[in-house]
């Protein structure tokens, strides 16, 4: 990306970056976008122990809201988008997502309604993600609403729902049944969704990008020079509700859609390393796993299978949980080569069904380079989750 010079100083009025790096941007009129992408904090730390001196803040992380704006129909398209004219960090970005479950004739629901928003059901509202660079599209999630069930499924502890997962409305089903007694986890969605608030049937949940874009989870990195678009394609509302027979049909409202994302102020030490990138022009590889979408250049790293009988657009069904269909093996032919060598040789009414849940709840280590004894200390998918959910 290229900047001439008029420009360049006026993007360093609008910052009041240091002068050394004006300087150079006026010298050079170039800024090499891809080399902007650097660890702020980490250079900042490393350059002033080389100097000998005590750095009091290396980089500033405050969380500010970029956009704010409200679907008007149910199948819009909503794009967010961010300017190029400041340091971002798009690892800790997260979309807040606010609106109200309803019967499908506006009124609210009562207490005693089996009836409630479905686990991870905030991705269900939506068909389609994409994240985009600069009109460059980076990664694209197609039904993010099980593709994010089925990964966080192997990579969450098996507690995280009872902390901070309540509050991206991650709490798993017990039961396949819309039951306020022997479901746990629709109970307590439940209660949180329609017996809690004031307002019947309001919410407001907090979803991390790395929840849903592989490049969030894997970049741990502050870009500059580079415009963020992220594009939401609006589903119905029918697999993001789970409700009992009888129960009136619902409806979901959203009122209002807002991204949240680190914008970092370098300290006058990491001005002075974003110098040096920048003279020295340098090209800065990005790499990260992308989860939805095939490429015939790259080989998958991992593939999640699962399957799905007459749940989907049926809010009496939980779109949420995943179905055996009695498998009796599964495999992937990439290029000449089969994986896994030999058979699973499954029997999920036989409780044979081992090794495949060995590979689930050994995702994390192998994923995340985890030690075996923290990834397998409390994995999110038990046994039980093996036989009546997968």
């Amino acid at each position: 990306m290229s900047l001439n010079a008029s420009y360049a100083e006026k993007e360093m009025e609008k910052l009041k970056l240091s002068p050394a790096l004006n300087n150079v941007l006026k010298s050079s009129r170039i800024i090499a976008s891809r080399a902007a992408a650097t660890d702020l904090g980490k250079t900042a730390v490393d350059a002033a122990k080389s100097a000998g001196n005590e750095l009091a803040t290396s980089a500033i992380f405050t969380a500010k809201e970029i956009v704010s704006l409200r679907p008007r129909v149910l199948k819009e398209s909503i794009e967010v988008r961010i300017a190029n004219d400041s340091y971002f960090h798009p690892c800790n970005a997260y979309l807040e997502v606010e609106g109200r479950l309803l019967k499908a004739d506006g009124n609210a629901y009562a207490n005693a309604d089996s009836v409630t928003l479905t686990h991870n059901g905030i991705m269900h509202l939506f068909d389609r993600i994409d994240y985009k660079f600069s009109d460059r599209l980076v990664e694209s999630v197609n039904f993010p609403g099980i593709a994010t069930t089925m990964l966080g499924m192997l990579k969450y502890p098996n507690d995280f729902q009872q902390s901070e997962g309540m509050d991206q409305l991650w709490y798993k089903d017990t039961t396949s049944t819309a039951d306020l007694v022997n479901n746990i986890g629709f109970s307590a969605r439940q209660q949180y969704i329609i017996q809690k608030p004031t307002a019947k049937g309001t919410f407001v949940f907090c979803i991390p990008l790395r929840h849903i874009i592989g490049f969030c989870d894997d970049y741990d990195k502050v870009f500059y020079g580079l415009k963020h678009e992220l594009f939401l394609l609006r589903a119905n509302d029918n697999n993001a509700i789970f409700r009992a027979a009888g129960v009136a049909a619902g409806k979901v409202n959203l009122d209002r859609i807002s991204l949240f994302i680190p914008k970092v102020y370098p300290s006058n030490v990491a001005d002075l390393e974003f110098v040096k990138i920048i003279k020295s022009q340098a090209k800065i590889n990005i790499p990260f796993r992308s989860r939805i979408g095939a490429r015939t250049t790259e080989k998958p790293r991992y593939i999640l299978v699962g399957f799905q009988t007459n749940r989907e657009g049926n809010q009496e069904q939980n779109a949420s949980l995943i179905d055996h269909c009695d498998l009796l093996n599964m495999w992937v032919d990439l290029t000449d080569e089969r994986y896994p060598a030999s058979d699973f040789s499954l029997s999920f009414p036989n409780m044979k069904f081992s090794r495949a849940y060995r590979e689930a709840a050994t995702f994390s280590h192998k994923f995340y380079g985890m030690s075996n004894l923290i990834s397998l200390k409390c994995p999110e998918i038990t046994q039980a989750d093996e036989k009546e959910n997968l």
